[in-house]
């Protein structure tokens, strides 16, 4: 992932037992992303928790020194 981009979350939601809806997972780019997911959930009245994770950043690959010779 580069620099300037937005770190990127995982949201999960769990519905109420009752509801009979397995778990579903989301990816963001960011906060404003993921409550826009969750808003057009169209079972979200259902939820019973969120878990929002953010996703650490990938490391910059780094060159690597040349061995070949």
């Amino acid at each position: 992932m580069q620099a300037d981009k937005p770190p990127r979350w995982r949201m999960t939601l769990s519905y109420r037992a009752e509801s009979g809806l397995p778990p579903v997972t989301h990816m963001a780019a960011d906060q404003d992303e993921a409550l826009d997911l969750f808003e057009a959930d169209p079972n979200r009245d259902a939820v019973k928790h969120i878990d929002l994770m953010l996703l650490p950043r990938r490391p910059a690959a780094v060159a690597q020194p040349d061995l070949s010779h």
